[in-house]
């Protein structure tokens, strides 16, 4: 719990006696900036990705919401400060803090977004090539069956869950389990 009042020691720190604001107030209006730029910048993307409308915050509608939580800040710092200097200068440090927790979150939202796009893009592709060189080798596992015939190079199937294996007596084998094996 101690993250939850990170601003209200910035805040003691710097002003000391002279402000007795809420331990957790304005920590949670920046965590919620940082969600509110979080939301808006990873849900464009992923709208423009899919060439969806989905519902995400606008702008416009983000702008809006900080400014409530700016003008609730503003009000904390009238009401829980000794004077007028000190509730100026706290307004203006969150005037800078506030902006810039919206715009970080905003461009590592769409970052982080970015790279787990092209992860996938390239797992697909990684996917999509070993399908069409004959499946995913299982790279010389040897299983010896109770007559003892010894199976090795497994193939498993990508859609069916199957798995194909070779015997030493150049006959085929097959298991959905991987317990119960039946000759092709």
């Amino acid at each position: 719990m101690k993250i939850l009042t990170l601003f209200y020691v910035i805040d003691k720190n710097i002003w000391g006696d002279k402000i007795n604001t809420n331990k957790y107030f304005a920590t949670i209006i920046v965590l919620f900036t940082a969600l509110i730029g979080a939301i808006t910048g990873g849900g464009e993307y992923i709208s423009d990705l899919f060439d969806t409308h989905i519902g995400t915050l606008s702008l416009t509608a983000s702008l809006g919401l900080l400014t409530i939580l700016f003008a609730l800040n503003i009000s904390e710092s009238i009401v829980a400060t000794e004077s007028a200097k000190v509730a100026i200068l706290r307004s203006l440090m969150y005037l800078a803090i506030l902006p810039l927790t919206y715009a970080l979150s905003y461009v590592v939202s769409v970052i982080v977004l970015f790279i787990i796009t092209i992860t996938i893009a390239i797992v697909c592709i990684v996917a999509l090539f070993g399908a069409m060189l004959g499946g995913v080798s299982g790279g010389g596992k040897k299983i010896i069956l109770d007559d003892g015939t010894v199976l090795k190079d497994e193939q498993s199937d990508l859609i069916g869950g199957g798995k194909s294996y070779t015997g030493d007596d150049g006959n085929s084998y097959r298991t959905d389990d991987g317990t119960h094996f039946r000759q092709e």
